[in-house]
């Protein structure tokens, strides 16, 4: 059994939401890292940047076996983007780049 929170946008899909309240660019990193990695994911991803909705703030009830197994892909991305993401020029919420990333691959 899994619980999330689901946030709906209303107005915005998920990349524009993400567009306007941040560095685009981390997106277009984060879409690589997974064509680069787990090509199935890709579209899943793509679908989930397109939709209204999302389940935020990296909250969730779920096994252990299943945590481990979504860790291991999640951190997998997130090391990926991390090198070839230059956050040098990031400054205080945006430095979070890797918080606001892993809310969005949750769905997918």
């Amino acid at each position: 059994m899994s619980f999330y929170l689901k946030k709906a946008l209303y107005i915005e899909t998920n990349y524009s939401h993400y567009r306007n309240a941040h560095k685009e660019e981390a997106l277009q990193v984060t879409r690589d890292a997974i064509s680069f990695l787990f090509t199935d994911y890709l579209q899943s991803f793509d679908a989930v940047m397109g939709t209204r909705s999302a389940h935020m703030f990296n909250m969730f009830i779920m096994r252990d076996e299943l945590f481990d197994v979504y860790s291991e892909w999640l951190f997998t991305i997130l090391f990926e983007v991390q090198e070839n993401l230059d956050t040098s020029n990031y400054l205080g919420q945006e430095e979070r780049v890797f918080g606001y990333v892993s809310e969005l691959l949750l769905d997918t």
